[in-house]
C-alpha cells in the first residue's frame, strides 16, 4: 500500500485525526471530489515546533531586508503553516478587491493548491494543520471552495490560491480579470496613501518571508483570527473601489507592508510615508515588525478631496485606517519615517495644545 497526503488517515503525536484532509476540504467544497479507489496506509507524524530566536532587527539594515523580500516569495517555516495559510487565503481575497465587476465577498469562492513535501518529519502534520486552518478561516468568512489539489513536491512548502465567483451567485453579479484601478501610484502629490489592516492582530514576524530569508525565527506568528472584522473591511473597501474613490491599490503580500510600498512605486513617482500612527496605535516599539509582518490588509491611494468621505465611510463601519503620506516626484524614492511616542509624551502634548487654546 501507499500513502496519500489527501486520502490517508493521519496519526499526529500519537492521536488519530478524525478526518482525512480530503474529508475536511470536501465539507467546504461546492462539488464533492470523488475519492480514488484503494486503501492507503496511515501517515504517522509529529508536530513541528516553531523555533524562536533572539535575533534583533537593525533599522539601519532596512534596505537590505527589503531587497531580501523583493525576491520570490518562496520560503516557509512549516511549523507556521496555520498562520501562513490564513494569510495566503486572506491575501487572495484582498487581491480580488481591485477587479472590475459588481460583487461582494459573499459572491466569491476559492481555488486552492498545495505544493508540499510531506516526507520530512513534521511536514505532514504541518500540511494537516494548514488544511485545518484554511478551511476553518474560510468557513467563518462564508467562503466556499471551488476546487482543491495537492502536489507532493520534494523540498517545497507552498500554498497557492485564486478567487472566482461562486456558481451560486446572483445573475447581476459579475467579475472580470481587468482591474478597476492600477496597483502603482498615480502621480498626484496632494493625494493620500492609506493603510487599512483587515485583521485586529498585532504585528509579529514569526513565519514571515523575512524570517525565512534570514533563516531565523524572529518571534511569534501573527494570530490572524478575526473573520468578522475582515468581512467589514472587505465590504466597505469594495464599495469604495466600485465607486471610484480608490485610484490605486494593492494588497499586503508575503514580505509585508514594506514590499507592498515598494511595488506601488511607478515610473516617475516616489513615496514618503510615516508609520508613527500605526506604532502608537498598536503600542509597537519595533518599526521592522510593522513593515515586514504579514497581516492581512491593503494600501490604497485616494484623492485629497475624498479624504473626509473615506473617513466617514470607514468610521461608520468601525474600520481602522492609517494615513501614511503622499506621493513625491522623486522617481523610485521610498522614504519611511517612524517614531514611538510614550504615553507621557502624548499626554504632555495634549495638555500643551489645550493650554495654547485657553484665553
Amino acid at each position: 500500500m501507499k500513502t496519500s497526503a489527501l486520502y490517508s488517515q493521519y496519526v499526529i503525536d500519537g492521536a488519530v485525526m478524525e478526518k482525512t484532509p480530503a474529508q475536511i476540504l470536501d465539507a467546504l467544497c461546492n462539488e464533492r471530489h470523488p475519492e480514488p479507489e484503494g486503501v492507503y496506509d496511515n501517515i504517522v507524524d509529529e508536530s513541528m515546533d516553531h523555533v524562536i530566536s533572539k535575533t534583533v532587527l537593525d533599522p539601519a539594515c532596512l534596505d537590505e531586508y527589503l531587497a531580501s523580500v523583493m525576491e520570490t516569495d518562496a520560503g516557509l517555516d512549516p511549523a507556521c503553516s496555520d498562520s501562513y495559510s490564513r494569510f495566503k487565503a486572506s491575501s487572495a481575497l484582498c487581491a480580488s478587491l481591485w477587479k472590475e465587476g459588481h460583487f461582494r465577498l459573499e459572491d466569491l469562492s476559492m481555488n486552492v493548491g498545495w505544493y508540499w513535501d510531506t516526507a520530512p518529519v513534521g511536514a505532514a502534520s504541518a500540511f494537516y494543520r494548514s488544511v485545518q486552518a484554511l478551511t476553518e478561516y474560510l468557513d467563518l468568512l462564508d467562503i466556499r471552495l471551488s476546487s482543491y489539489a495537492v502536489n507532493e513536491v520534494s523540498g517545497s512548502f507552498a500554498l497557492g490560491s485564486t478567487v472566482s465567483l461562486s456558481p451560486e451567485s446572483d445573475d447581476d453579479v459579475f467579475m472580470r480579470d481587468a482591474r478597476m484601478c492600477p496597483s502603482t501610484i498615480v502621480q498626484d502629490p496632494q493625494s493620500w496613501l492609506v493603510y487599512v489592516p483587515f485583521d485586529t492582530c498585532d504585528f509579529r514576524l514569526g513565519g514571515s518571508l523575512l524570517a525565512s530569508r534570514l533563516r531565523t525565527g524572529l518571534g511569534t506568528e501573527p494570530q490572524i483570527n478575526d473573520p468578522d472584522y475582515f468581512i467589514d473591511c472587505y465590504e466597505v473597501l469594495r464599495e469604495l473601489v466600485e465607486d471610484g474613490v480608490v485610484i490605486a491599490g494593492t494588497e499586503i503580500p508575503r514580505g509585508g507592508m514594506m514590499k507592498a510600498l515598494k511595488t506601488m512605486l511607478g515610473e516617475g513617482s516616489g513615496l514618503s510615508v510615516d508609520i508613527s500612527d500605526i506604532m502608537n496605535s498598536y503600542e509597537e516599539q519595533n518599526a521592522m515588525r510593522v513593515l515586514f509582518a504579514e497581516v492581512p490588509g491593503v494600501l490604497i491611494q485616494i484623492r485629497d478631496a475624498d479624504f473626509d468621505y473615506l473617513d466617514a465611510e470607514l468610521l461608520l463601519q468601525d474600520v481602522a485606517f492609517f494615513p501614511l503620506g503622499h506621493p513625491t516626484l522623486e522617481s523610485g524614492e521610498l522614504r519611511v519615517k517612524s517614531s514611538r511616542k510614550t504615553g507621557i509624551q502624548r499626554i504632555l502634548e495634549s495638555l500643551m495644545l489645550n493650554a495654547e487654546g485657553e484665553d
